[in-house]
């Protein structure tokens, strides 16, 4: 977040589109370090070259989507920016939402066109593509 604190990334050393996967996020609080977020395979985060998070999460066939945040100075807790998803589930039509507020752990979705989350998911998915050390190399 370039606050001039280091953030701890856990990852894994992968090739093509898992390269750069982010598992884990760590952070400084009060010079304590402290656990900000895991994922998994269908629920993952990435670094957007923009310095935001982007968290990628699959619900099945037809649900996929992202949350787009920043890690907060001093705090452990990651700080919502927007998210858009595909759920066909919910409108088989039209299934592109865009959420810009958050309530609680609800995101407010609203429709959006297929240019839009086309545009969204360009504009955040281009991924900083990390070399995670190997510690059972060191």
């Amino acid at each position: 977040n370039v606050d001039g604190i280091d953030e701890l990334l856990i990852g894994e050393n992968a090739d093509g589109d898992w390269k750069g996967i982010v598992y884990d996020i760590y952070t400084m609080v009060d010079r304590k370090p402290v656990h900000v977020v895991s994922g998994w395979d269908r629920n993952r985060y990435f670094v957007s070259n923009n310095g935001f998070i982007c968290n990628e999460y699959s619900g099945g066939a037809d649900e996929s989507g992202y949350i787009i945040s920043a890690v907060s100075s001093n705090t452990a807790e990651l700080n919502f920016q927007m998210a858009f998803k595909y759920d066909g589930y919910t409108n088989e039509e039209n299934p592109w939402f865009i959420a810009y507020n958050k309530n609680g752990d609800d995101y407010q979705y609203e429709e959006t066109t297929e240019e839009d989350y086309k545009e969204k998911v360009e504009r955040f998915s281009n991924y900083i593509r990390f070399d995670f050390e190997d510690f059972s190399k060191r």
